[in-house]
């Protein structure tokens, strides 16, 4: 005779309702995790009145919903897959005349006009954000063009307008020398579609010498990119 197990597999929650056991709803979460699909035990379709052993038991997953997830573009750390420094696109005031971190305020030269979307709950890659924002063509951002201040071990980006007669500025011969970064994209965090959820983008510097003359493309970035 088959036994009854359904107390193995069902029990009451916190509001009074007929559930999954802890250790049973943690092994069907674990069977769909990273797909973007759930089962729930309080769902009446998922709950049977008993349970014995060596029977089947459907259960019923249910989809996620599509979100949309912003990106933020950050520089390379020395540690694979990792986010080092949060790049920061301009906008009006930004970066402030004052500021030290000018190879840090960047440019895009598109608008995100294809959002990073998935199923909540879904899994991504490195490879699925780098591919989405190719698409958008956000492969290269570059920096606001800066002067370099060097003080010992310490190099500061600073404003190349106000920077002539500071201690340390690199020059070339009797002008202030002229820096930009450019950024491109090498890879993304892995993460899960999540609702308000921010992916990380990668990016690799390069530093290039600029003069005043040098544009950057600005295309904004939209309200999905920064």
């Amino acid at each position: 005779m088959n036994s009854d197990v359904t107390s193995d597999v069902y029990g009451t929650n916190a509001d009074s309702k007929t559930d999954f056991n802890t250790a049973f709803g943690k092994a069907v979460s674990a069977q769909v995790s990273g797909t973007g699909y759930t089962v729930a035990g309080t769902d009446s379709v998922n709950q049977s009145a008993k349970v014995l052993t060596g029977s089947t038991l459907n259960l019923v997953a249910r989809k996620g919903d599509t979100v949309s997830m912003k990106v933020q573009p950050w520089a390379v750390s020395a540690t694979p897959d990792q986010a080092g420094t949060h790049l920061t696109l301009k906008t009006t005031g930004t970066p402030a005349s004052d500021a030290k971190n000018y190879n840090t305020v960047v440019t895009a030269g598109a608008t995100m006009t294809t959002p990073f979307s998935g199923v909540e709950g879904q899994t991504f890659t490195s490879t699925d954000l780098v591919n989405n924002l190719t698409a958008n063509k956000l492969n290269t951002l570059t920096s606001v063009k800066y002067a370099k201040v060097v003080t010992g071990d310490t190099t500061t980006y600073v404003n190349p307008d106000t920077a002539k007669d500071l201690t340390g500025v690199v020059k070339d011969g009797d002008h202030v020398q002229l820096f930009q970064t450019v950024y491109t994209l090498s890879g993304g965090v892995p993460g899960t579609f999540a609702k308000d959820g921010i992916a990380q983008a990668l990016y690799t510097a390069n530093e290039v010498k600029t003069t005043a003359s040098a544009t950057t493309p600005d295309a904004g970035n939209g309200s999905l990119f920064g």
